[in-house]
């Protein structure tokens, strides 16, 4: 439990009311006045649209038993007690830093350009429910998010895996000041959020400020050997407790998983670790799926889970929704929605693996806008336009304004793309789709590909 006033010291407020008012270790902080409990603590945010100051009397109506507010908050409201601060976003992170400070149990962070969540949603199928970790939930992976996460833990955890989501500089500084990671995974460096970021190296300086922290705390970098970038980062940073992970057959690393043979309904792995060598059934044989395993295989290995463990968690793992999770329509043709978000190097392993999976019908990719490319959007575009006719696909659609150039980019290596402004206006390039096809749906979030998924499921049926 803690009380008004402790709050209040941790965020360097000041209590307007009774400060002795205390906060149960089984109440929640919320920043959603819809989602208050009684006992709950509120936090009124500030953001680009809204003000939750408005909402104060709908969170105390609701019983919440304390807020924290801005200096610019209304009057009190019933009497409850409030914390006052200068900025409320601020307190969030202060008031979480000081919860985990409470809390001896290995931290994990995740970032990279690709795969963090799916090697996070591995990791927990890994950890669960033995080792009763506390993981970040869907995408609460940025600085409102990753505070809220860690505010979970409670004394019955003994893990924490966090998400790290980041689009500028100086992001992965800030979360990590929040959270003290004590193990470190960078699961890959590309071209993502150049916009705010630059370029690859710029990418590459922020992803490897998560190993500066790791490190020189004394904690454990999880390190793909796969990613010269990441190896650099990992060495740039004076990682002295490395653990190393590949897919390769031929390198040398702690862990190593590779594909042994590519089945119907996935693959078999074979994993060495320790000594042990053992094999077990994978939904996907795709690389970049794989690549995901692995990380999440290595991180869970520093975290206290043994080879028996990762083998059922792994081979028990289903992507969730828009991760790369299939999708059988009545006629017969699978979807693979892969629509939450899009990077070129993320789109262009997805591409590379729909070419390799053995099909009985045609091999088709809609791809939308990939976004936060800055000035360097059209000719990534056409890049992966380009690709997508090396490999032989049997259709491109194209989606969004940017895709126009990936279009281009098909076109000039010999494809004839369909491109289109929207996700449903994609739908009618895909009304012949028959038993045997293989459909990759993927694209940036703000194109919300996912529009389409959902329609050609209504249109065409799924079967159980």
């Amino acid at each position: 439990m803690y009380s008004v006033a402790q709050i209040a010291d941790w965020c360097g407020g000041r209590v307007v009311g009774e400060g002795g008012v205390v906060i149960a270790d089984a109440a929640q902080v919320v920043i959603d006045s819809r989602r208050v409990r009684p006992g709950d603590l509120f936090v009124a945010l500030i953001g680009p649209n809204h003000d939750a100051h408005a909402f104060l009397p709908q969170a105390f109506a609701a019983g919440a038993a304390a807020a924290i507010v801005s200096d610019a908050a209304p009057a009190r409201h019933g009497g409850a007690p409030m914390v006052q601060v200068a900025d409320t976003e601020a307190a969030l992170r202060d008031l979480a830093r000081a919860w985990r400070a409470r809390f001896r149990l290995p931290v994990a962070a995740i970032t990279g350009s690709c795969g963090k969540t799916t090697t996070k949603e591995m990791a927990r199928a890994i950890l669960e429910p033995a080792l009763t970790p506390l993981v970040t939930a869907g995408n609460l992976n940025n600085q409102i998010g990753l505070p809220l996460t860690l505010l979970g833990l409670r004394a019955g955890h003994r893990a924490c895996v966090l998400e790290m989501g980041i689009n500028r500089p100086g992001e992965i500084d800030l979360l990590c000041g929040v959270a003290a990671p004590t193990v470190g995974l960078v699961t890959g460096i590309g071209r993502a959020h150049l916009q705010g970021l630059g370029d690859a190296d710029g990418v590459a300086a922020e992803k490897g400020r998560l190993f500066h922290h790791v490190a020189a705390a004394g904690g454990t970098c999880v390190v793909n050997l796969d990613d010269p970038r990441v190896v650099d980062q990992a060495a740039r940073h004076g990682a002295r407790r490395v653990v190393t992970y590949t897919t390769s057959p031929s390198a040398r690393a702690d862990l190593r998983l590779t594909v042994e043979r590519a089945t119907v309904d996935g693959a078999r792995l074979t994993l060495n670790l320790g000594g042990d060598q053992s094999g077990f059934d994978f939904f996907s044989a795709a690389p970049y799926q794989v690549a995901n395993a692995a990380a999440a295989a290595a991180l869970c290995h520093v975290l206290g889970a043994d080879v028996a463990a990762i083998r059922r968690g792994l081979s028990s793992f289903r992507p969730p929704a828009m991760r790369g999770a299939e999708i059988t329509l009545a006629s017969g043709a699978r979807i693979i929605d892969d629509s939450y978000n899009a990077n070129p190097e993320s789109v262009l392993a997805a591409l590379t693996a729909l070419a390799a999976t053995p099909v009985t019908g045609r091999r088709i990719a809609v791809l939308g806008d990939m976004l936060e490319l800055g000035a360097a959007a059209p000719a990534l575009h056409r890049q992966v336009g380009q690709r997508a006719a090396a490999l032989g696909l049997d259709r491109l659609i194209c989606v969004g304004a940017l895709a126009a150039h990936m279009a281009d980019g098909a076109r000039a290596a010999g494809l004839d793309p369909r491109h289109v402004v929207t996700p449903e206006l994609a739908l009618a390039g895909l009304a012949d789709l028959a038993d045997g096809d293989r459909v990759l749906v993927k694209g940036s979030r703000g194109i919300a590909m996912e529009r389409l998924v959902k329609a050609l499921a209504e249109q065409g049926g799924v079967r159980a």
